[in-house]
Parts: structure tokens; sequence; C-alpha cells
């Protein structure tokens, strides 16, 4: 599975965006980071995506830890919004809890090496 995830933001301009992409790729386990461009129908959408390093994936359940924090990090700074997965599958940030983000990860085999 790849590991690049998008986060389009609620509440936040380009220049928080752009602050916090440069937050999330000092995460270790990230390794890269970046904005994702406001898109047609609403130009007030911006987002972020990241990279999740390899090195990072190699032990067991290595992934799950870095994206709590990455999220934790976009919580910390009052801002909302939907997280992608690879997969397609998508969910608001302020409706998952630490436990339930593991699980779901878990289950779409983001255990490293997968």
């Amino acid at each position: 599975m790849s590991q690049r995830l998008s986060i389009q933001l609620t509440g936040a301009d380009s220049g928080q965006a752009r602050q916090l992409a440069e937050e999330i790729e000092k995460v270790e386990g990230v390794e890269f980071a970046g904005t994702l461009a406001a898109r047609g129908v609403d130009p007030a959408s911006i987002g972020v995506w990241l990279q999740l390093a390899t090195a990072a994936l190699a032990a067991a359940g290595a992934a799950v830890p870095v994206v709590e924090k990455v999220l934790g990090l976009i919580r910390k700074k009052g801002v909302t919004g939907v997280v992608t997965f690879p997969d397609g599958t998508s969910l608001t940030l302020d409706n998952i809890s630490p436990a339930d983000l593991r699980m779901l990860m878990e289950a779409k085999g983001a255990k490293g090496g997968q």
C-alpha cells in the first residue's frame, strides 16, 4: 500500500497550510510533506499531503503512531478537516479517536512493509 495521505483542511489559510506542512515534515517517520493547491469549485479549500518514510515502516505498526502524531499537530492548531488514505477512504478529523484511527489503519494493513 502506498503511504501517501492527503488532508483537506477546514479553517486554515494557505500560510497556515504551508506552516503545517513544514511542521509535519519534521515528524519522525514522515519523508516529505507539502501543500495541496486550492481547487476549482471551492478555492477556500486547502490541504496538505504527506509521504511516510519507507524506513519508518520497516517495523510492524510504525505507520500508526506517525499518522497519530500528524493528526495531533493538526488538531493542536485548531484546524479540522478530512484525511484521505491511499485507497480513497476518507474520515473527518474531529470524529475519530486515536484508538479508532489505530484500528482503521491496522485493518488497512498499515503495519509497515505491506
